[in-house]
């Protein structure tokens, strides 16, 4: 990292941030022979060390900018904007380590808040896009695909009390195949819409013995399935809103088979 003589105006958290990371130095991204370093203030509200342009005076190069709200940035710009390897720090001290293009996060870069909430992975245009992990401080994490700052295509989170979901998701809900373990050891393995269950799936309690396997709708057993009691007695028919509704058969545990007529869960016939 260079030394800039105007780091010692860097205060508070800020600082702190700062202090814990050293820039690595990396390839400009353009060819910087016409530049000549100076200490460059832009405006009152900004002040920046660094290389200039030699005909324009643009922050073009490796360089330091403190602004008036205690926010900077260090690393390599063109043009006066970030571009290439840096490190910013926000006025919350939040941070991010990476690759910048134009003034925006983009490329492979590191977030971390000031909570211990980190994100780590791809960016694009300031929003995290592609392959990237986020960890929160309680111990969750996610693993996976993510399209404009969401939780988007296949991937994994996994809850700090042990639960976890495996699948696919869109706009930071489950949606589409997806496999769901609860810290309790309940599962749900089959389809999901809009961050519920919804379509044909199997959901089985923790024993494995007791399960439904059939339609869902709204995180409700909905349409035709058929359920498992722990002591091997069946039914199999249609479901309104998780209960039992209208046609069915019942199997007893002896293999014996019954004709049944549900209404609102409760057996009429």
């Amino acid at each position: 990292m260079p030394y800039y003589k105007i780091r010692q105006n860097i205060t508070g958290s800020v600082k702190e941030a700062y202090d814990k990371h050293a820039l690595i130095s990396d390839s400009p991204p353009k060819d910087f022979d016409d530049q000549i370093p100076r200490k460059f203030t832009t405006s009152e509200d900004q002040t920046y060390e660094g290389y200039v342009h030699e005909h324009t005076e643009a922050k073009d190069g490796q360089g330091l900018m403190i602004n008036l709200d205690g926010s900077i940035y260090d690393g390599w710009w063109s043009d006066n904007m970030p571009h290439g390897k840096g490190f910013r720090i926000f006025a919350s001290a939040d941070s991010y380590y990476g690759q910048f293009q134009n003034g925006l996060m983009h490329g492979h870069g590191k977030f971390t808040r000031v909570d211990g909430d980190t994100y780590e992975g791809e960016w694009a245009k300031d929003l995290q896009e592609g392959k990237g992990k986020q960890q929160w401080h309680d111990g969750s994490h996610y693993d996976g695909m993510w399209k404009k700052g969401k939780k988007d295509g296949k991937g994994t989170f996994k809850w700090a009390d042990g639960s976890y979901y495996e699948g696919q998701f869109i706009d930071d809900l489950f949606h589409g195949k997806g496999y769901y373990k609860w810290a309790e050891g309940k599962i749900y393995d089959g389809e999901w819409k809009n961050g519920k269950m919804d379509g044909e799936g199997v959901y089985s309690w923790a024993d494995k013995i007791q399960k439904y396997e059939g339609q869902f709708k709204d995180d409700k057993r909905h349409g035709h399935g058929t359920f498992i009691w722990a002591n091997g007695k069946e039914y199999t028919g249609n479901w309104n809103e998780g209960k039992m509704e209208g046609a069915g058969e019942v199997t007893m545990q002896d293999g014996t088979k019954q004709k049944v007529q549900y209404g609102q869960g409760v057996k009429v016939t």
